[in-house]
Formats: structure tokens, sequence, C-alpha cells
């Protein structure tokens, strides 16, 4: 994207972010996997900001905030099949306090992630 802005330029990134913490990270990274084979990975608000600085972005904003998904259109989103909604639905059951507190797991599924926007121009 920055090849093709103008000198001065201002692109718009927004996405799921991780949480930094491995033991966070890791869960994430394996409910998206479970969901949609093509993931690759949630980078943080930090992997974001160092690979727009090494793509050329001046940043000028970044905000975090908190963004609930709701566990049946998210999935359906995707056409998540039956056995790996089940395995999602595992993980979530499985997992500990600490991820069942910063997700906020609902009792249908829905939590509750981090999301960022960064607001970058072209250096």
């Amino acid at each position: 994207m920055q090849r093709v802005l103008k000198p001065g330029g201002t692109a718009i990134f927004m996405d799921v972010v991780s949480p930094g913490s491995f033991l966070l990270d890791i869960w994430l990274q394996s409910l998206e996997l479970l969901r949609a084979p093509s993931h690759v990975r949630n980078a943080s608000a930090a992997e974001w900001l160092a690979a727009l600085a090494r793509a050329g972005f001046a940043i000028e904003e970044c905000r975090t905030f908190r963004l609930r998904l709701a566990f049946p259109t998210w999935v359906a989103r995707m056409n998540t099949p039956a056995p790996h909604v089940a395995a999602i639905r595992s993980l979530q059951d499985q997992a500990t306090p600490a991820v069942k507190e910063c997700f906020e797991i609902e009792e249908d599924g829905s939590f509750t992630g981090d999301t960022a926007f960064f607001l970058a121009r072209k250096a």
C-alpha cells in the first residue's frame, strides 16, 4: 500500500490484535486457525507498529479497543465446519481462568478481543 500512496498520503489499518502474552496469544491463534484454515497469525499492536515503520509509514495515531465477537456469526462468516466449531467450544470450556477473563468468554461462546486502529502517513 505504501508504494501507491502519494508522499504524505494517509492509510488506515485496523485488525484484531494479539494481547501480547504467550499464553493468550497461542490461545487466540488456535481459535482463529480452527475457524479459518487460511489464518496465519494476529500480530500484537507492537508488531503492527514495527511492521508499518519498516514499510515506511509514520504512525500518527494508534488506538486499541475491545470488540465483542458474537460466536454464531463469527463462525458462520467463515463456514467453519461443525467439528472445528466443537473444537473451538472445547478450547473455550477448558480455558484457564486468565484466558476466560481476558477474552470474557460467554456461555454461547461469544467473546471479546483486542482490536487496533492505526492511522499512518507515508513518510
